[in-house]
């Protein structure tokens, strides 16, 4: 699972051996449950809408 590490530099995680950077996404095998680490936000695609149909006249 893809997190993105919110807290700060000198934190250590011994059982994954590692000092994660803060704002920095990292693929770990689970949540460490501390409350600092927040799931990857992927960028929103833009909605397209479709043009509009023209109607002809009823003249």
């Amino acid at each position: 699972m893809r997190l993105l590490y919110t807290g700060d530099a000198s934190r250590y995680y011994p059982t994954l051996g590692l000092t994660p950077a803060p704002g920095t996404v990292y693929d770990l095998p689970e949540n460490p449950g501390d409350g600092l680490w927040l799931p990857e936000e992927k960028p929103a695609r833009k909605a397209t809408a479709a043009p509009a149909k023209k109607e002809g006249s009823d003249a």
